[in-house]
């Protein structure tokens, strides 16, 4: 597979500043245009110029949720990857405690 540059980017962002970053500032970026657009259509009669901002608009905010969303199960994975460590150092530690009784 071919990454573009712009997707090399995005991860290259949510590597520094976590899973999800790019999404949510991507979206915030999305909103802000539509939410332009709209107020440039509304005062210019435009109504395409309108509907594109209104897609525009809720199309950034929903990238927003998903990254988001993405933050939130890469924080739930690694509160799993912790707990995991931390079940197999207590299982050693039983282990070795045993082995020195026996």
């Amino acid at each position: 597979m071919n990454e573009s540059l712009a997707d090399k980017a995005k991860k290259a962002i949510d590597n520094v500043a976590g899973h999800g970053t790019s999404d949510k500032a991507e979206g915030s970026v999305k909103e802000a245009v539509g939410h332009g657009q709209q107020a440039v259509g509304e005062a210019t009669g435009d109504k395409s110029l309108h509907a594109k901002g209104t897609s525009n608009e809720v199309a950034g905010k929903g990238q927003q949720v998903v990254g988001e969303a993405k933050e939130g199960l890469s924080n739930i994975a690694e509160n799993v990857k912790e707990g995991v460590a931390k079940v197999l150092g207590d299982v050693k530690d039983t282990q070795h405690r045993h082995n020195n009784e026996a």
